[in-house]
């Protein structure tokens, strides 16, 4: 009996790593896109480890890309929960309107 040498293309992500790259992280989006693009062609060259390879590639940018936006979006929220909570912000935005702009009226 002989061995099939068949192999499954092996998943390109590049559905992950077009969304990765317009609502997360765009640089890393767009090396993901790359990498994802290549599988295709490696695989159709014969290449399989290349292509297994490249997907893994393709994959891991996606997931770092979408962890750091996702740190990106937990430290924006915890600077403005920072300046609602503590009024740091507002208090000098109204004193500086104050000062400015009604200042003329006062006198």
């Amino acid at each position: 009996m002989e061995e099939s040498t068949f192999k499954k293309r092996p998943s390109s992500n590049m559905l992950l790593a077009v969304l990765t790259s317009l609502c997360c992280c765009m640089p890393l989006g767009i090396v993901a896109v790359i990498k994802a693009s290549r599988v295709k062609l490696l695989y159709e060259k014969g290449e399989y480890d290349q292509a297994v390879k490249a997907s893994v590639q393709a994959r891991r940018y996606c997931y770092v890309g979408i962890f750091l936006s996702l740190i990106c979006w937990m430290l924006s929220l915890t600077g403005i929960i920072w300046i609602l909570v503590y009024g740091g912000g507002f208090t000098y935005l109204m004193a500086f309107v104050k000062y400015y702009f009604l200042a003329d009226k006062l006198l």
